[in-house]
């Protein structure tokens, strides 16, 4: 019997045209309010038929990401809605400055998922640049009167709550939930730490020091990530049999959490390896090591969370623990839009899964195998 051959159908270009113009949306070029080209310099732009054109615009417009006028044209929405008309667009919430957090390519990869994701469904987005102290009643409430729901990076609770008490719906990044009524999408803290400890145990590593600011996070109320990720060396060191020595645990103060003491108190204690979990303490991680002229990847291991601009070159950066930022920018608007749409759902957390980026920096412990 004569095998049946797969035809590949082509796309339909008013799906590109409709593509092309929410990229636009997407990277800025496009503003609220702003009037798009028109048929004819968009026909001539992409080089199809006005016809096309009119398709592709007319599919954003049931989507609600442009509006038409008539004798004026296309254009994208604006934060306000029209009177009667659902409040359509996220609102992408920084909560620290531009200079100290936007500018991270972790930041800049998962906000421009986001806002390609809110484009892609319709969403208009802004993002505002905002500390915890500035979120109050009057401005959650200036808010909520243009975005129906919200995606932030705080830590803080009251911050959270003052947003929901607002009426917006809220998903945090990187956060786990804490009882209030928002949405979480973080990354697999527990996951990450574990596969930390197995990569520096397989190498020979028996005594494995940890940075734990978690004592100190706890009285600041922020110490979810932290428990959790100690939860998970603690079960790691026991499930293979290396027990849990208090010395082998150093308390980073929160402070001064670049402070080389607490991972030269691990080496004096006889750590072979150390595993850094929160990023603000590389900087006194990798100042302790020079003082004792420690380089890792030789007979000592070090594994840390993430990868942070200005501690360590591209080419000398040790292992470390990594996840997709797109990934979660993207499940954060979905989860957003799912809860928008159906107010009734249940606070949930998203997992982002964690992978160990091997640097060549896990160490030869005294455990090791001889070769």
């Amino acid at each position: 019997m004569p095998r049946r051959l797969a035809l590949r159908v082509p796309e339909l270009k008013e799906d590109e045209v409709a593509r092309r113009i929410r990229r636009q949306v997407a990277s800025g070029r496009l503003g609220p309010g702003q009037c798009l080209p028109s048929e004819r310099d968009l026909s001539r732009e992409l080089g199809v038929s006005r016809v096309t054109v009119r398709n592709g615009l007319a599919k954003l417009v049931r989507e609600g990401l442009i509006r038409r006028r008539p004798s004026k044209g296309y254009f994208l929405r604006t934060m306000e809605a029209d009177p009667g008309e659902d409040r359509a667009p996220v609102l992408v919430f920084v909560h620290a400055a531009r200079e100290t957090r936007y500018d991270y390519d972790y930041q800049t990869e998962l906000w421009a998922a986001a806002r390609e994701e809110a484009a892609r469904n319709g969403k208009l987005t802004v993002v505002s640049h905002l500390e915890s102290q500035g979120v109050t009643a009057e401005r959650a409430g200036e808010f909520a009167r243009f975005a129906a729901g919200m995606i932030c990076d705080h830590a803080e609770r009251g911050a959270v709550a003052t947003l929901l008490a607002a009426g917006l719906a809220v998903v945090r990044t990187g956060y786990p939930r804490d009882g209030l009524g928002a949405d979480a999408v973080i990354q697999d803290n527990a996951g990450g730490v574990t596969q930390a400890v197995e990569h520096l145990h397989a190498r020979g590593h028996r005594r494995i020091g940890y940075l734990d600011p978690s004592e100190n996070m706890r009285k600041l109320g922020l110490a979810l990530n932290a428990e959790a990720r100690r939860g998970a060396y603690v079960a790691a060191c026991e499930r293979l049999g290396l027990g849990v020595d208090p010395r082998m645990i150093a308390a980073v103060p929160w402070g001064d959490r670049q402070d080389p003491g607490p991972a030269e108190r691990l080496v004096e204690a006889g750590a072979t390896a150390l595993i850094a979990t929160f990023q603000s303490t590389l900087p006194g991680v990798r100042a302790a090591l020079e003082r004792r002229g420690i380089a890792p990847g030789g007979d000592f291991g070090l594994v840390v969370w993430g990868r942070q601009p200005g501690i360590w070159s591209d080419a000398e950066y040790p292992t470390h623990i990594a996840w997709s930022p797109a990934h979660m920018g993207r499940e954060s608007v979905r989860r957003l839009i799912a809860r928008l749409e159906r107010p009734d759902l249940e606070p949930a957390t998203i997992v982002i899964p964690t992978t160990l980026v091997d640097c060549g920096t896990g160490g030869r412990g005294p455990g090791a195998t001889a070769t």
